[in-house]
């Protein structure tokens, strides 16, 4: 054996005197524990690699078994087991996606969900799971186009028997307002059940609950008749600020009616602190008074286009207010203006 710095081409060897046994331990290197680097690349990155492969192989297998998916999570529902929780979960999230529109036309997968919530509903549990699981499936049936579900969900909308079950009946109302918002324009939702559903939001609207009624004010306004609109001018009344304000917003711009326009000069108002009074911190309560303030600008704006000769006395000094005042928001200015030139560009016979 050589050492280090000679190679057996040479031929030449050390003198006996300097020669010497090489033990083991001569000849390898120094043993040292693998540093933080070492380890990382040896097995923290592979399995990174692997991980995003096994994650990648998962997204095209969703994504090549797609509608049979959605019906296996149905299915899965239906079984009292734990995976139905989050079975329920998926499918609410999935059914979101436009990649799964054609599943929203599938009559017997809503049919299903729609006898399951109704099970659950007069089962009344208060378990959280079963809480949440309703409140799921209210949320699934909400984005079906059929006619199928939408009795689940007005039972779920008006079954309140503990204060657990708040968050299902809200559920199951921003559901029938999702129903009405997809529908408003094809009609798709039997003509026949209109007037059930109105009724039932009718009586949601004097709810004690002010939530409650709140959603019930946003939902009525996707509604078109006289029952609808008389409603939401009782609601404008309400003492929960987001209930009439909701009521205003549908009455002025789904409805073109300008008996909400009063209730719009308090959300334009930079000064009125009602709407925003629950929130917890200043950020939330800036944020809610731009969003309400915008969403009052936008009604304006609608109402304006059907009706150029409507009065708006009642709103303009506060649009004026929010285009000049120094304390709000830089977009709810900017809208303001575009707001005050739009009323400027009506017919001159106009006030």
């Amino acid at each position: 054996m050589t050492s280090p710095s000679e190679s057996p081409s040479h031929g030449t060897h050390r003198p006996p005197e300097t020669q010497r046994a090489i033990s083991s331990e001569d000849a390898l290197p120094p043993v040292e524990p693998p540093t933080g680097g070492f380890i990382l690349q040896l097995f923290v990155v592979p399995g990174l690699i692997v991980a995003v492969i096994v994650m990648t192989w998962f997204l095209f297998s969703w994504l090549a078994r797609g509608t049979d998916d959605l019906a296996y999570l149905v299915r899965t529902i239906g079984v009292r087991s734990e995976a139905r929780y989050q079975a329920a979960y998926q499918l609410a999230s999935a059914l979101q996606n436009p990649r799964h529109a054609g599943f929203l036309e599938n009559r017997q997968a809503a049919q299903a969900l729609s006898a399951i919530l109704e099970e659950e509903t007069d089962a009344a549990s208060r378990a959280d799971k079963l809480i949440n699981l309703r409140v799921f499936l209210c949320r699934a049936l909400g984005r079906f186009h059929v006619r199928e579900g939408i009795d689940a969900l007005l039972h779920a909308s008006t079954t309140r028997r503990y204060d657990e079950e708040l968050t299902v009946q809200l559920a199951a109302i921003e559901a029938i307002a999702v129903r009405a918002a997809q529908h408003r324009d094809n009609a798709t939702i039997d003509t026949m059940t209109t007037p059930k559903l109105v009724d039932t939001l009718r009586g949601l609207a004097a709810d004690d609950n002010p939530l409650v009624r709140s959603r019930t004010a946003y939902t009525l306004a996707l509604f078109d008749g006289p029952a609808a609109v008389a409603t939401l001018k009782r609601l404008l009344g309400d003492p929960y600020p987001d209930a009439r304000y909701n009521a205003a917003i549908g009455l002025v711009a789904h409805h073109g009616v300008s008996d909400g326009l009063g209730v719009l000069a308090e959300m334009l108002d930079p000064d009125e602190t009602a709407g925003v009074a629950l929130e917890k911190d200043t950020s939330a309560r800036q944020l809610k008074q731009a969003r309400m303030a915008i969403n009052a600008l936008r009604a304006v704006e609608r109402l304006v286009e059907r009706d150029p000769d409507v009065d708006l006395s009642s709103v303009l000094p506060m649009i004026e207010k929010l285009a000049r005042a120094p304390n709000v928001a830089a977009e709810v200015a900017v809208r303001a203006r575009s707001t005050l030139e739009a009323v400027s560009k009506r017919p001159a016979s106009a006030p």
